[in-house]
């Protein structure tokens, strides 16, 4: 199908098209179909993909108070929205914030936090509680552990 556009006269532009194609195709037939990276669990989830334990990623309800500013105003507020909603996991759950993604909170208006509970990180039931309590949560729109996940593997 290809060979067509390597053939004719010769067009201004016409080497970057075909350094394109190739790189496309590489791209295209390179990745593996099958192997030792793609191998899958019974429960449909990559091999190499583990949940952290005691972690969660926590996303908070959109704040419209954020969503109507721009500017320096929308950055103050997502910085105090971000502050009052970690103080908020550490006081009522006993989570230390590892990370706030402020970005995410000035573009979106919601507040992303990665989290961390010692107890969570020793006993799985204490984990599945907590995970059940902040699901619970009403000022939280979702919350999933932390998972981590090699994007490279050896043959």
């Amino acid at each position: 199908m290809c060979v067509g556009i390597f053939h004719g006269r010769r067009r201004k532009g016409s080497g970057m098209v075909r350094f394109l194609v190739l790189l496309v195709m590489g791209l295209v037939f390179c990745v593996p179909s099958q192997g030792k990276a793609e191998t899958k669990s019974a429960g449909g989830t990559d091999s190499q993909e583990k949940s952290v334990p005691g972690e969660y990623l926590v996303m908070f309800h959109p704040k419209a108070a954020i969503q109507g500013n721009t500017g320096a105003t929308r950055r103050a507020l997502a910085a105090l929205m971000l502050e009052m909603q970690g103080e908020y996991l550490a006081n009522r759950y006993g989570l230390t914030v590892v990370r706030a993604f402020d970005a995410i909170a000035e573009t979106t208006g919601k507040g992303m936090f990665h989290v961390r509970s010692d107890l969570a990180a020793k006993d799985s039931n204490v984990a599945d509680k907590l995970l059940s309590l902040l699901d619970q949560d009403l000022l939280i729109e979702s919350v999933a552990p932390n998972r981590e996940k090699k994007l490279l593997s050896a043959p």
